[in-house]
């Protein structure tokens, strides 16, 4: 009997061992899953950290730039033409002009015979952005009298040509230094947005003029008295002059009387 029960025993003990082995067996065996590392950023040589840490921005887009416009320059001639000597009391013309350079070879010739005549080039400023130019001419000449013919301040335009002329008298008899200048005035375009207006020098030059004069008379006294001292030679040198002037007229009653005779007058 005490076998028996022992035997049963250990049929029941090896039952539980069995379940025991497979109830372990149905149960999943859970993994360790590993745990992600964050990822260190490289830095790039020259990166700043800004850089780094934000997306990278695109730059905007620059429309290209409209050049600004440039001056015009023009190549020009000074031309002068004076009166290198005047008698005192006499008028005369004196003459300044910009013109456009002429193609070629180029003589300078005098409006008016017996003048000097010179000419220089040089370039001009004809066009400017934003402004208006006005080419002036000034004269100064101590002792000597300069009345101008035409408008001091005249527009400067590309190809076209500027003239100014004087009327020069001197007082006395003398050397006078004639100082010729010309510049360019710039005055902004109304809109233009610009304030306040220039001057630009040019040129210069320094002229003489003589001024002669006839045991101090004036030029018109000159040729006065020149006349009258012509008419006094020519009756002082006829000899026999009053001689010749009483038979003249001793002739000339002869003939009028024979005409009256001969018309019936008595």
């Amino acid at each position: 009997m005490r076998q028996h029960n022992f035997y049963i025993l250990l049929a029941l003990a090896m039952l539980a061992l069995a379940l025991v082995a497979c109830a372990s067996a149905a149960e999943p065996v859970e993994e360790a899953t590993p745990t992600p590392e964050l990822a260190t950023p490289v830095e790039e040589p020259g990166a700043t950290e800004s850089a780094v840490r934000t997306p990278t921005s695109t730059p905007p887009v620059v429309p290209p730039s409209t050049p600004e416009p440039t001056p015009e320059i023009e190549e020009r001639l000074v031309e002068m033409e004076w009166p290198a000597a005047m008698r005192v009391g006499d008028n005369d013309v004196l003459r300044l002009s910009l013109i456009p350079a002429p193609d070629g070879s180029y003589v300078p010739t005098p409006e008016i015979g017996g003048h000097e005549v010179g000419a220089t080039p040089i370039p001009v400023t004809v066009t400017r952005p934003g402004y208006t130019g006005y080419a002036r001419a000034t004269l100064s000449a101590s002792g000597l009298d300069a009345e101008l013919a035409s408008p001091e301040e005249q527009p400067l335009i590309p190809g076209q040509p500027n003239t100014w002329r004087w009327t020069v008298s001197p007082d006395e008899a003398g050397t006078y230094r004639v100082v010729l200048s010309l510049s360019v005035r710039w005055v902004p375009e109304e809109g233009s947005g610009l304030s306040g207006s220039f001057e630009e020098a040019l040129w210069e030059r320094i002229l003489t003029v003589e001024a002669r004069s006839t045991f101090g008379l004036s030029g018109i006294q000159a040729d006065l008295v020149g006349a009258g001292g012509s008419v006094l030679g020519l009756v002082t040198g006829v000899p026999f002059a009053e001689k010749g002037l009483e038979m003249l007229l001793k002739r000339f009653k002869q003939w009028r009387g024979k005409t009256q005779k001969v018309g019936g007058v008595k």
